[in-house]
């Protein structure tokens, strides 16, 4: 009876077997040119799941991954380790095939090709003496982020890398002379990037200035943005400032600057930039949206709104603000006793409390108006908090006003004139170069006194400083230990900002002011400048945090010579 029992049970087995093939025969039946497949495929379909929804299908990754029987996470976990023994060995073609590998088993995560191309860009490439070298490996990783590009065709972030990495390594680096001539003159990668693209436009910061526009492009096509748009949409527009600066600097080895008309245009595509920047919907920290460029509409409206309240309300402000001086803080009484165009944002929200209070105060036929009004403008500085927050973040200001500044004849005039004395300088003519740098700060002295922005801006009071320590070296060059710097200098306030800022002791020249000189300044300007340690272009660093799975090129270091060189 057992045996019978035991045989049944089998025959049980084997059948419900065969019933559960049919359906899951059904469900993951592959699709074909004549079919779509089961409702597995048909859901792969749906929601762009499958590999040739999110990238370019390459059978080698395909074939790696079914050969480690489902232990993918494991062989990981191998050969990031196998990295990091080869990085420090510095065996860079043994690092390149298992970063390759790396990026067969784990095609579609994000972080591991940004960690990766980080590596080479900025820590493989310092390995190296000679810039020739250093230069190939920079634009390993920029490759390797262009082979995760074609994996994940639905990822802007990789695109946006792709901007950052030839925009600020090549850009920003100390080797940034020749990083900018050699990649002009590559003609491989240009003609594999676009071959369309003209001579003229490979400039690094042009060419990065394309691929943050190509990002853009997918976001508008609903590719989701798993970064923070602010400073995302950012960078087209300070690749473009990048670019304006550097036409009218020596920042190519080999290349004259540029000035007058074609400084110009570049500004103005910039300022254009900007105002798009400044049109588009973007996501505040408090998750609403905003307009960055919204600001000045919503302090007109905010005045508008006070004149408003008076005008209800004759008076009451006043009678309210003194029956309550008791309850001010100092703080708030300063602020409740200044003029619309003189208050800060903080001091506005003082207002704004004490109008709260009034209107709760005033007479009741008068009080559902006045409450409507005072709440109205609540509102409409809490928006405008908003956008001064996201202003801050990139430093809008600044740059909108560097936008709208540096096209202006003045400023253009006050840059060639610094160049030129600059060059005069190297030629042994300080008599020449001390004239120049005068013409410039007077052509400066016009630009500031224009725009309240740059005047007290920590940025442009170090820059200018940097300019001032030239023409210090010039009358130290005519007058010797006997030199004097200007009683009554036009620009002393701009030193003023910098020496606060960047305090350094100076060893004083007989017969001028001690002065502080230049130290780096304490914080970032910009959206796109604002490098977090481990992206600094000038030195090796550690890559972004490591992800669970990591990331790769197949990239085969340049053969070299006895003397290091490619």
């Amino acid at each position: 009876m057992g045996q019978q029992k035991a045989f049944w049970w089998k025959v049980g087995y084997i059948v419900a077997i065969f019933a559960l093939v049919v359906p899951l025969h059904l469900l993951s039946q592959p699709a074909t040119r004549h079919s779509d497949g089961g409702k597995l495929a048909r859901l792969r379909k749906e929601y762009d799941l499958s590999e040739a929804n999110l990238g370019e299908v390459d059978v080698s990754a395909e074939t790696v991954k079914l050969a480690t029987l489902g232990l993918r996470g494991i062989a990981v976990d191998i050969l990031w380790n196998k990295a990091a023994d080869y990085k420090m060995k510095e065996d860079w073609a043994g690092f390149g095939a298992v970063l390759t590998q790396i990026a067969y088993l784990q095609p579609h995560f994000y972080s591991v090709w940004d960690f990766q191309a980080h590596n080479l860009t900025y820590n493989t490439s310092v390995e190296f003496d000679d810039y020739h070298a250093r230069y190939y490996w920079v634009m390993e990783g920029i490759k390797f982020l262009k082979l995760g590009q074609k994996e994940n065709i639905h990822e802007p972030r990789i695109t946006g890398r792709i901007g950052w990495f030839i925009g600020q390594k090549i850009g920003k680096a100390d080797e940034h002379r020749q990083y900018r001539r050699l990649f002009k003159q590559d003609d491989k990668f240009h003609a594999e990037d676009d071959p369309s693209r003209p001579l003229s436009q490979r400039d690094n910061w042009l060419v990065s200035y394309s691929k943050y526009k190509q990002g853009q492009e997918q976001v508008r096509r609903g590719d989701p943005l798993r970064t923070t748009p602010l400073i995302f949409h950012s960078q087209p527009m300070m690749s473009l400032i990048s670019y304006a600066e550097d036409l009218e600097s020596d920042s190519t080895a080999g290349e004259t600057p540029k000035f007058g008309e074609v400084a110009k245009n570049a500004w103005d595509h910039a300022d254009r930039e900007k105002d798009e920047f400044g049109a588009r919907d973007l996501a505040a920290p408090d998750n609403t949206i905003v307009h960055l460029n919204a600001e000045e509409d919503l302090i007109a409206r905010e005045k508008r709104l006070e004149e408003q309240l008076e005008k209800l309300l004759p008076g009451e402000f006043e009678r309210v603000k003194l029956a309550t001086r008791d309850k001010q803080t100092p703080q708030q009484r300063i602020s409740l006793d200044l003029p619309f165009d003189k208050r800060t944002a903080p001091q506005e929200n003082d207002w704004i409390l004490w109008w709260n209070e009034v209107a709760e105060r005033t007479s009741p036929d008068r009080r559902a108006k006045a409450r409507k009004l005072a709440a109205d403008l609540t509102n409409t500085e809490s928006a405008a908090r908003e956008i001064r927050m996201s202003r801050d973040i990139v430093n809008y200001n600044y740059w909108k006003t560097r936008c709208e500044a540096e096209p202006t004849d003045d400023a253009l005039a006050a840059r060639q004139l610094m160049y030129q004395a600059g060059q005069e300088q190297m030629e042994a003519r300080p008599t020449t170069a001390k004239k120049l740098y005068e013409q410039s700060f007077a052509a400066w002295r016009k630009v500031l006194d224009r725009w309240k922005v740059l005047r007290e801006d920590t940025l442009m009071a170090e820059d200018l400083a940097d300019v001032v320590e030239k023409y210090r070296d010039v009358l130290r060059q005519l007058a010797g230990a006997d030199s004097k710097f200007p009683a009554h200098f036009i620009l002393q306030d701009v030193l003023d900002l910098n020496d606060r800022t960047n305090p350094r002791p100076k060893m004083a020249v007989k017969g001028e002011p001690q002065t502080a000189a230049k130290t780096k300044p304490t914080g970032t300007k910009t959206p796109a400048e604002k490098t977090p340690a481990a992206q600094r272009p000038d030195s090796k660093s550690p890559a972004p945090a490591a992800p669970k799975s990591k990331a790769p090129p197949a990239a085969k270091p340049p053969a070299t010579k006895s003397d290091g060189k490619p």
